[in-house]
């Protein structure tokens, strides 16, 4: 088996690394759902973004495409 690098966990504001929610940080969710779904135990596709629910908005719609029955 080959060597495993292990990296330190900080903990880190998370203003500073998405600085604005609807520009920096719904974006990465979506380029990283796979990743979200990964350690939820999901498998999630994202379906949408900005849709309406009732008089709101959500900004990421997603589906778990182990549960989708047809």
């Amino acid at each position: 088996m080959g060597s495993i690098e292990l990296g330190k966990l900080l903990r880190v504001d998370l203003r500073n690394v998405w600085k604005h929610e609807a520009i920096d940080f719904t974006p990465w969710v979506v380029e990283h759902i796979n990743l979200i779904g990964e350690v939820l135990g999901l498998d999630l596709e994202v379906v949408g973004r900005e849709q309406s629910v009732g008089d709101f908005a959500v900004d990421i719609l997603a589906r778990d495409l182990g549960r989708i029955h047809i």
